[in-house]
């Protein structure tokens, strides 16, 4: 059996049992873009009280692909992702992450992403490359 590709990127992402254990939350903004919140809380600190890196690159991989998959309207997987981190993210914030297509091809795309907190301060931002694997749509 096929497996097809649900076109509503907030549909897929609430399939993910990855995305509700971090408790990320996904909306589209006004312009229909995906965004993804998370309010850091204790389940997703490090050993020094602020959001473990590994949840910053989650978020960031996670917007940037989910972005793509929507304009290409395809599955993606990861080719690379580059983190940098730019403030730390205590208990409490509340983190907005956001991003944009650089380029796009046939098969592979770039974009770019960024986390940052309440205040609008710079958490974090990335810079990716996936690919585009195939186009079922599940219209």
């Amino acid at each position: 059996m096929a497996v097809t590709f649900e076109t509503d990127p907030l549909k897929r992402l609430s399939q993910s049992n990855f995305i509700q254990h971090l408790h990320i939350r996904p909306y589209r903004n006004k312009d229909g873009n995906i965004v993804l919140e998370l309010k850091v809380d204790e389940h997703v600190l490090n050993l020094n009280d602020t959001l473990h890196g590994g949840v910053h690159a989650t978020l960031l991989d996670t917007v940037i692909g989910q972005s793509i998959a929507q304009q290409a309207l395809s599955p993606v997987a990861t080719i690379n992702l580059s983190v940098f981190y730019s403030a730390p993210a205590r208990k409490n914030s509340v983190l907005t992450a956001e991003a944009k297509i650089v380029n796009q091809g046939n098969s592979i795309a770039t974009g770019e992403g960024i986390i940052t907190d309440e205040n609008g301060t710079l958490i974090a931002k990335a810079v990716g490359s996936f690919k585009i694997l195939h186009k079922k749509s599940s219209r």
